[in-house]
């Protein structure tokens, strides 16, 4: 079998402007690395000047002009997804699945059926902390040297997915194969399911917030807080205790950070923050940007990366995982 790692860039949020992709073999040698850079064909918006976090994608703009749009690649990137010798990877992939089914339904082309195991769940079976953690912060964190690659870079990002699975696989003594075999939970079973599961989320959550907030019914004159979409949730009970804390404190809570008064940022640039930043430079809207420190301030409790209110674990609930137990007998075994 060979292991193709793949990752997009997008010029807006959405629409695809990159899609790079590194294959190797079971002993992670190179068989192939390419960046396919295409014309998005819509505007670029990563952001603006003076708002941080900002995007910078390996090209300019010029450089993505210049190129063919997605139609004229979807047959290699079909080929090369569907072959029967590849098993597909790729960092933090329903996002990406979700960018590929966008390009299909635009150009009108068959939407891609894909299975791809995704490398940030094999991280956070590794260490049971970040369920959705950055490429860059796991690269840190495993003390992987990255010095000759470039951010959102496609073939580049792809490349650091790789070696972070490299690495894992190296902690636990095992081959990619026994890796996955592992973290079975890690696998997205095609970009379809993946929409539907979304979108239940999303009913689910909606549905709870109504009934936190109906018990202030003065919310609405409150001043609001917004997160940005880049601050996900570790634990859904944590985000509702959040919640709770923002209407005790009488500060409403939303979603849309067109009509808040208070944006939380996050470590890196999601949707939310676009509309912010563009909400503030068009003068309709006084919004003040905080990080979650300020807001653990405002509330007086501590706010953690996930945006969520902590709650102690009951010890019973601490079971490790599969994963857990061979890497602390891979541990065992390299000590010994």
């Amino acid at each position: 079998m060979k292991y193709l790692f793949f990752d997009i860039e997008c010029c807006d949020g959405n629409h695809m402007c990159s899609f790079g992709y590194v294959i190797v073999n079971n002993n992670f040698e190179i068989l192939e690395k390419k960046d396919l850079v295409m014309n998005p064909e819509k505007g670029f918006k990563l952001g603006r000047d003076g708002f941080n976090p900002r995007i910078y994608l390996a090209y300019n703009e010029d450089t993505f002009r210049k190129q063919k749009p997605f139609k004229y690649f979807y047959d290699t990137i079909k080929n090369l997804m569907t072959s029967n010798d590849i098993v597909l990877l790729g960092h933090s992939i329903k996002a990406d699945l979700q960018y590929l089914k966008i390009a299909c339904e635009r150009y009108d082309l068959p939407i891609l059926d894909l299975k791809v195991y995704d490398t940030q769940n094999f991280y956070y079976q590794l260490n049971n902390k970040y369920p959705s953690r950055s490429l860059d912060n796991i690269v840190n964190d495993l003390g992987i040297d990255i010095s000759n690659l470039f951010e959102h870079k496609s073939d580049d990002d792809a490349y650091m997915s790789m070696l972070v699975t490299k690495e894992i696989c190296k902690r636990l003594n095992c081959s990619i194969d026994e890796l996955i075999e592992l973290c079975d939970k890690s696998l997205i079973d095609s970009d379809k399911k993946v929409e539907k599961s979304e979108r239940a989320q999303k009913r689910q959550f909606s549905k709870k917030l109504k009934e936190i907030a109906e018990k202030y019914p003065e919310r609405n004159s409150w001043k609001s807080i917004c997160l940005s979409d880049s601050i996900k949730e570790n634990n859904i009970n944590g985000r509702y205790n959040l919640i709770r804390t923002i209407f005790d404190n009488g500060y409403n809570y939303t979603c849309k950070a067109s009509i808040c008064d208070y944006f939380v940022t996050g470590q890196s640039y999601g949707e939310r923050d676009l509309s912010c930043d563009n909400h503030i430079e068009n003068g309709d809207r006084q919004i003040t940007k905080i990080t979650l420190k300020d807001l653990s301030k405002m509330l007086g409790v501590e706010v953690n990366e996930f945006g969520e209110i902590e709650q102690k674990k009951k010890e019973e609930n601490n079971q490790p995982t599969a994963f857990q137990i061979a890497y602390k007998k891979a541990l065992e075994n390299k000590n010994n």
